[in-house]
């Protein structure tokens, strides 16, 4: 049996290929792809609980593709007798780490130039491809002070 990994694009990761895996370790969202060799009419494919038959293609192959959401197990059964068992590891895409270093606080403006400058630190295990910043600005108005986001 022969699994390509294809990790997700903005990942920038090429594609693997095992050969008879002892075990699965894809990045979350992967899809894996199965070709399998055996004189078997068909097998099954069960992944942490969910089976499939599959059957041989036009080209008498017998694959499968999936994309991996959740570490378990993938158990292939032939329907001549042999088995396979591998555990999978999905490996999570951790979320970004962003932080605004400046300015450092809350901000008071009685007039004058309203104009801020933000420096902000942004880290995540594939890159990142774009920052968005929601800001609420508060305004007073006969001593109360209206919030207004953006």
């Amino acid at each position: 049996m022969t699994v390509t990994i294809r990790p997700p694009a903005y990942t920038n990761l090429p594609q693997s290929q095992q050969v008879n895996p002892s075990e699965l370790r894809p990045i979350e969202n992967s899809v894996l792809e199965f070709a399998i060799e055996s004189g078997a009419r068909s097998v099954e494919i069960e992944v942490n609980g969910d089976k499939r038959t599959i059957a041989r293609d036009a080209n008498r192959s017998l694959a499968d593709r999936m994309t991996a959401t959740r570490s378990g197990y993938v158990i292939v059964t032939a329907d001549d007798g042999g088995r396979r068992l591998m555990p999978m590891t999905v490996i999570p895409d951790a979320l970004p780490a962003v932080r605004i270093v400046a300015p450092g606080g809350d901000l008071v403006f009685s007039g004058g130039n309203r104009r801020l400058q933000f420096e902000t630190q942004a880290t995540d295990d594939f890159g990142l491809r774009s920052l968005r910043l929601r800001y609420t600005k508060g305004v007073r108005v006969r001593g109360r002070v209206c919030v207004h986001g953006g």
